[in-house]
């Protein structure tokens, strides 16, 4: 009995997200001579939370069959540079992503961030799925949103 009241408890009182999300949106071009692709990911959500959420850091996760890939997001800085090399990516482009934003209590936000992986545009096209992982500052439980 105590340990079915401990299992109870530790699953309600176990740390989770204030936000939720979706990934809108995802256009890829491919990088000429460099068998690698970038990527700009739409994202989405709300700060369901009571304090304010302050993304600290923000990274996407690819898995294909050949393997499993990480990219940091990259600065906001440099979209311009990439939409002019790749004007599709900005198709469907919303203002970047920041690290450093803050979403108040109820808030809602979207945009984009953009990433590089090491792999063709056909296997990106089969993908296993794509992960985008925004930790925040002061929340021990990141928002994870999958597509």
């Amino acid at each position: 009995v105590i340990a079915v009241v401990a299992l109870i408890a530790s699953l309600t009182q176990r740390p989770h997200s204030a936000t939720a999300g979706s990934i809108d949106d995802v256009v890829s071009v491919e990088i000429p001579d460099q068998n690698s692709i970038m990527v700009a990911i739409n994202v989405s959500f709300q700060n369901n939370g009571e304090k304010p959420y302050w993304i600290h850091t923000i990274k996407a996760d690819l898995d294909t069959a050949t393997g499993s890939f990480t990219d940091d997001a990259a600065s906001p800085s440099d979209f311009d540079r990439y939409f002019q090399a790749f004007p599709t990516l900005k198709q469907h482009a919303l203002a970047p992503l920041e690290r450093e934003a803050r979403i108040n209590p109820g808030g809602h936000t979207a945009g984009t961030i953009i990433v590089v992986f090491p792999v063709t545009p056909d296997a990106f096209a089969n993908r296993k799925s794509l992960k985008v992982t925004i930790q925040p500052y002061d929340q021990p439980v990141p928002l994870v949103l999958t597509k």
